[in-house]
């Protein structure tokens, strides 16, 4: 189990704080499923949907970092809670870029087969993101 921790934490490290995405295809099973609580047009992505959303938050925050706060495994699921912090600088999201940092707390939760992650469920404080970044929900 502790292995599963330790690749889901490189996973964090290597796609999201060091941007490498060729990372998706390593650590994730070609018929990996991304499930995002925040999603509405596509609330389940396989590998390249993933990564073009990975690629769309880059791009909207070019400093994005994710702090793995906490982590545990049991049988083949490991669930991370992190930190995210960044400053929305560029392109990505659906509103123009505010200039304003952040730091938000979420879960991610992945299940994994032979060391391959196959499905992955994310869930982030939105709302604390929109209130950082100077939009309101209605």
């Amino acid at each position: 189990m502790d292995d599963l921790v330790k690749v889901a934490s490189e996973w964090i490290q290597a796609v999201w704080n060091d941007k490498r995405l060729d990372w998706i295809e390593r650590l994730a099973a070609p018929h990996c499923v991304f499930h995002d609580a925040a999603a509405t047009a596509a609330p389940e992505a396989d590998r390249a949907q993933f990564r073009a959303n990975v690629e769309a938050l880059q791009s909207a925050v070019p400093d994005i970092q994710f702090h793995v706060d906490d982590a545990f495994a049991c049988r083949d699921r490991v669930v991370l809670r992190v930190r995210v912090t960044g400053t929305h600088t560029g392109p990505g999201l659906p509103f123009a870029p505010s200039n304003r940092p952040f730091s938000i707390g979420g879960i991610t939760m992945g299940r994994y087969e032979d060391g391959k992650l196959v499905e992955a469920w994310n869930c982030f404080d939105l709302l604390g993101l929109y209130t950082q970044l100077g939009r309101t929900l209605v």
